[in-house]
C-alpha cells in the first residue's frame, strides 16, 4: 500500500547519563576463545532477565512515554544497542547492576539508524513502538538470529506484522531491501485475530505468532480505545510485557482461558511505571545443560527462584525426561551431572509448550546419553544448524524434515577445525561441545553469544573453565 510519509529527521542532542555505565574491557567479549575441554566444572552462577521481555518493555516505554525503572535487566549486546537507539530518539537512560531507568517521555520522532537496528533483532518492536507514538516510522529492518529464509531475504518473517498493524490503521511500503516506511493516520483500536498469522487456522503453530502478539499489545496499550485480541500466544515475555502495561496505566485482561486479551489503552504519553524482568529460563537451561554434559554440578541461582520454577515447568520436565539430576533450594536449581543417570529422550517443541529457544540446548545433554535421542521444531521447522558442532566432536547425528536425531554415549573428540557457530543458541552448543570434548577446541563467532547471554565467558571462567581468547584472521 503506497505511503506518503513524511519523515522527521532533525538532530537530536546527546542526552544526559544520570549514571556512569563502564564498559567491560574488549577481552571480556572476544570473538573467538580457545577451549581446553574434558574437564570438570563446578560453582555457582547467576542468571539475568529475560532478553527477550527486555526488548519488549523497552519498546513499551518508547510507546508509551514514560520514565520506566526497570530491574533485572541483562548486560547483552541487545541492551546496549537499543540503549543507544533509544538515546538517538531522545530519551535519557542510566545503568546500576541490572537497574535500568529509562527515560521516554521527550523522545522524538528522529529516523532510525539502520547501523543500529540491523545488528539485532529485538528492534523489530521499534517498529509498532514507533506508530504507537508518533504515527509514522521509517523502519530500516531487524537482524540478529537468522533462523531460515523468508520475504525480501530476512532471516524471519516480518510482513506479518505489518498486516497485523493495518487492522490498527497503519499503512507501509516496504523496500526491497527490507525497509518499510510507515504511517498511522487513523488511530483506531482493534478486534485481532491472531491465529489469522497462525500456521493452523484452528490453533497457535508458527513462528508468527509471537512477534504479531506482542505488537498487537504494543500498538493497543498506545490507543486510547478498548481492543481485543483473539488467541494471543503467551509466552514469558509477553506476560511481563503485560505486567509492565498495567503498571504503566494500561488496562490489560486477559480472559479466564487465555483465549483472548482486552486492553483499555491510554492515549496520552507521560507517567512513571516499573517492573521486574523474569529470570531467564534459556539461560538456566544452558547451565544445565552445560552441567549435564561435562558432569559437573552448578548451582543456578536467581533473586525468584519460585517465580523461575513456575516459569520453566516445561523445561524442568525435558530435564527430567533424559535423566538430569537436579533439586530446588531457596535460592535457586542446582543441577548435578552424573553420565550414569542420563537416558535418551523424543523432545518436541511446540507453541507456549517447550521453547524453540531451549530444544538445541538439550542436544548438548543427549550427547551424553548412551543411546538415540531425538528433538523435533515444530516453531522454527529445519532449525538444527547446530548440529554440525556435535558431529565435528563425534557425535553423530541425523537431521531430516522430521527433526534432528543425536546418538549419546560415543567417545567425543576435539574439533580439528574451529566451530563458528551462527545464531544465539548455536553458540551456546558449540561452547558446551568444546568443553565436553577431550584437548582443545576454537569457538568462533561469539558475537551471537554476546548478543544473547549476559557475560557467559565470564560465568564459564568462574566455574573453571579455560577460554583463551584467540584472534580470528581477516576475511
Amino acid at each position: 500500500m503506497a505511503s506518503e510519509m513524511v519523515l522527521i529527521a532533525q538532530a537530536v542532542p546527546a542526552s544526559p547519563r544520570t549514571a556512569a555505565v563502564v564498559a567491560p574491557p574488549a577481552a571480556a567479549h572476544p570473538p573467538a576463545v580457545l577451549v581446553r575441554g574434558g574437564g570438570r566444572l563446578g560453582g555457582r552462577v547467576r542468571v539475568a532477565g529475560h532478553k527477550h521481555s527486555m526488548v519488549v518493555v523497552f519498546a513499551a516505554t518508547l510507546a508509551l512515554g514514560v520514565r520506566a525503572t526497570l530491574t533485572g535487566v541483562p548486560a547483552v549486546t541487545e541492551r546496549d544497542v537499543l540503549l543507544e537507539q533509544l538515546e538517538l530518539l531522545g530519551c535519557t537512560w542510566s545503568i546500576d547492576g541490572d537497574e535500568v531507568v529509562l527515560d521516554a517521555t521527550a523522545a522524538r520522532p528522529v529516523a532510525l539508524s539502520a547501523r543500529l537496528t540491523r545488528q539485532i533483532h529485538g528492534s523489530l518492536y521499534l517498529l509498532p513502538a514507533m506508530l504507537a507514538r508518533f504515527g509514522e516510522v521509517e523502519f530500516p529492518g531487524a537482524g540478529g538470529d537468522h533462523l531460515g529464509d523468508f520475504e525480501l531475504g530476512q532471516g524471519r518473517p516480518f510482513l506479518h506484522l505489518l498486516e497485523m498493524l493495518e487492522r490498527f490503521g497503519c499503512r507501509f511500503e516496504v523496500s526491497a531491501d527490507g525497509s518499510v516506511h510507515g504511517r498511522r493516520d487513523r488511530h483506531v483500536a482493534a478486534d485481532v485475530e491472531l491465529l489469522d498469522w497462525s500456521d493452523d487456522p484452528h490453533a497457535i503453530v508458527g513462528s508468527r505468532m509471537s512477534s504479531a502478539t506482542k505488537a498487537a499489545l504494543l500498538l493497543a496499550a498506545a490507543t486510547g480505545a478498548t481492543s481485543r485480541l483473539r488467541h494471543p500466544l503467551l509466552l514469558w515475555s509477553t506476560h511481563d510485557l503485560m505486567s509492565f502495561l498495567t503498571a504503566a496505566g494500561v488496562g490489560v485482561v486477559p480472559d479466564a482461558d487465555g483465549g483472548a486479551v482486552t486492553v483499555h489503552g491510554r492515549g496520552r504519553a507521560g507517567g512513571e511505571a516499573a517492573g521486574r524482568l523474569s529470570p531467564d529460563v534459556l539461560e538456566t537451561v544452558t547451565w544445565a545443560a552445560c552441567a549435564a554434559a561435562t558432569a559437573s554440578t552448578v548451582e543456578i541461582g536467581t533473586d525468584a527462584p519460585d517465580r523461575l520454577r513456575r516459569l520453566m515447568h516445561h523445561e524442568l520436565a525435558a530435564l527430567t525426561r533424559l535423566g538430569v539430576q537436579h533439586h530446588w533450594d531457596g535460592n535457586g536449581l542446582t543441577v548435578t551431572g552424573d553420565p550414569r543417570t542420563l537416558r535418551p529422550a523424543d523432545l518436541v517443541s511446540r507453541n507456549a509448550t517447550l521453547s524453540t529457544d531451549a530444544l538445541p540446548l538439550y542436544t548438548a545433554v543427549m550427547m551424553r546419553a548412551p543411546g538415540r535421542s531425538s528433538v523435533s521444531d515444530l516453531v522454527w521447522p529445519g532449525r538444527y544448524a547446530y548440529a554440525e558442532h556435535l558431529d565435528r566432536v563425534g557425535v553423530p547425528t541425523v537431521t531430516t524434515r522430521a527433526g534432528l536425531t543425536v546418538v549419546g554415549g560415543t567417545e567425543l573428540r576435539p574439533a580439528r577445525t574451529p566451530l563458528t557457530p551462527a545464531d544465539t543458541r548455536s553458540g551456546a552448543v558449540a561452547l558446551i561441545a568444546a568443553l565436553a570434548a577431550p584437548e582443545h577446541t576454537e569457538v568462533r563467532g561469539l558475537a551471537h553469544v554476546h548478543r544473547g547471554y549476559a557475560d557467559m565467558l565470564g560465568k564459564l571462567a568462574a566455574l573453571g573453565a579455560e577460554l583463551t581468547p584467540c584472534p580470528v584472521p581477516a576475511r
